[in-house]
């Protein structure tokens, strides 16, 4: 039998240090390139994934010294109940991509490290847990690239 690798009650815990966030169409959620320590979990709507992609300038362009023209690549859709952002929360870096409200309503759930950190001091077995939920998100995300 497969047990579930947060408990209800662990999840109630997240829920209680998160903030409620709430997102217009077209409206970035992460920006590529910022700094979060935040983890997002969609609760209501769609989201992209957009990488910015610099095009080569043409020749008129690099004489009159104008900077590279962007373009934005989607590279996916997230909606309901899929994290995001733990890659830069889990390593401390930048965003590998932004993340942008695909919908005219988007509600999401932050929970910030800080935060998630106090809550493991009161609860240590919780950040085993919590760490092993996000080893599954990741590998599922690498396995779904992979088909």
């Amino acid at each position: 039998i497969h047990e579930p690798i947060m408990t209800l009650n662990d999840w109630e815990l997240i829920i209680s240090i998160a903030s409620h966030e709430v997102y217009s169409e077209n409206q970035r959620i992460i920006e590529e390139g910022g700094q979060y320590r935040k983890i997002f979990q969609i609760m209501r709507g769609t989201c992209r994934i957009e990488k910015e992609v610099i095009l080569e300038p043409e020749r008129k362009e690099i004489l009159r010294r104008k900077k590279p023209r962007k373009n934005f690549r989607v590279l996916g859709t997230m909606s309901d109940v899929e994290t995001f952002g733990e890659i830069s929360y889990l390593l401390g870096g930048v965003a590998s991509a932004s993340v942008i409200a695909n919908d005219p309503h988007v509600e999401v759930l932050a929970v910030e490290q800080t935060k998630i950190n106090a809550l493991f001091g009161k609860y240590p077995d919780l950040a085993g847990r919590f760490y092993h939920y996000l080893a599954s998100v990741l590998a599922r995300r690498l396995r779904k690239q992979e088909t």
